[in-house]
């Protein structure tokens, strides 16, 4: 069985200068500030309705991520046509 990797939390004042990049993954650049406003307006909406319903928090980071795919597959759905 894989295990997950331990969370380390660190208080802001002790994050290094530089950008903090999870493992694994890098950095979206050049996403305009207004696409990025938009995605974050979504993605605290559903987590605000998941919560005010009572779903999990697991359950409600599953909806966001989930909402992410659908939109992507939207856009790339527009792309081909």
């Amino acid at each position: 069985m894989k295990q997950n990797q331990p969370i380390h939390p660190i208080h802001p004042s002790l994050y290094p200068r530089g950008v903090r990049v999870p493992h694994n993954m890098e950095r979206a650049r050049g996403v305009p500030r207004e696409l990025t406003d938009d995605l974050t307006r979504i993605a605290v909406g559903i987590f605000t309705d998941c919560t005010n319903v009572g779903v999990p928090f697991q359950t409600a980071l599953l909806a966001i991520y989930l909402s992410g795919l659908q939109h992507g597959h939207a856009l790339a759905q527009e792309d081909d046509q």
